[in-house]
């Protein structure tokens, strides 16, 4: 009887030593799946942000592209208006041609002014000697 118990508690020695180890093993894959999930999670955080960095970076090309069109834009302008400014300063006068100018002008000046005649220099000249003698 004792060759056949001794295969009873070899066979229940076996379970349990299974049931240990299948419990090891449960614990184990329980941990793995424990980390799986923080990684996973982490994962998820990580696509998050690189969504939100990606659309920030969107956003930013976005407005840099409406500033670089404003700036283009306003320097275009810029450039015409320097071109009417330097064609209007074509039709004014030099600070030369003003001096110039006034050079003839003062030329003129007592051309303009009014002349004594003839008579009127002999009769300024007879009330002189009337008032001297």
């Amino acid at each position: 009887m004792a060759s056949q118990q001794n295969p009873v508690i070899n066979l229940q020695k076996a379970i349990n030593d299974l049931s240990k180890i299948v419990k090891e093993l449960s614990e184990r894959i329980r941990l793995v799946e424990e980390k799986i999930e923080g990684i996973e999670a982490t994962i998820s955080e990580i696509q998050e942000k690189d969504r939100s960095v990606f659309q920030e970076l969107n956003s930013f090309k976005k407005n840099t592209s409406l500033v670089l069109d404003d700036l283009t834009k306003r320097t275009t302008t810029l450039e015409m208006n320097l071109l009417n400014l330097e064609k209007d300063l074509k039709n004014y006068a030099k600070k030369v041609e003003l001096k110039e100018i006034k050079y003839y002008i003062d030329l003129i000046k007592p051309v303009t002014t009014r002349f004594v005649t003839k008579q009127e220099v002999e009769v300024m000249m007879k009330k002189l000697k009337a008032n001297k003698s």
